[in-house]
């Protein structure tokens, strides 16, 4: 009895560990045009900054920069924008090579900048 209760608490460890999510300071981009809150952009970016700063980038005609403060909660990435302006999305994926976010109705695929 009391091996099964170790290796559940073992396992239940082990598991937290692993599916923790974490952003690191990198920069993530499309590679192909994206269309996010009805605005299509040549490319998105969000760069992750020290200190849970982001910046985000689109690309259109002109170049868009927007700043702010970001937070991970569980499984979903928030961008705030301002006092009132705040993003929210799932994540659906992180890795050294990619993130994989997804909105009410968009999967976007970032993939890691050098």
């Amino acid at each position: 009895m009391i091996y099964k209760k170790f290796f559940f608490l073992i396992n239940l460890i082990f598991s937290i560990l692993v599916f923790s999510q974490k952003i690191t300071v990198a920069n993530y981009c499309t590679i192909k045009n994206v269309s996010l809150n009805d605005r299509l952009s040549k490319y998105l970016c969000i760069k992750f900054l020290p200190n849970n700063k982001y910046e985000e980038i689109f690309s259109m005609d002109v170049r868009i920069i927007i700043s702010g403060d970001y937070k991970l909660q569980k499984d979903f990435l928030i961008l705030k924008e301002n006092e009132k302006d705040s993003t929210v999305f799932k994540i659906v994926k992180i890795d050294n090579s990619k993130l994989i976010l997804k909105t009410n109705k968009k999967r976007i695929v970032l993939y890691r900048q050098n």
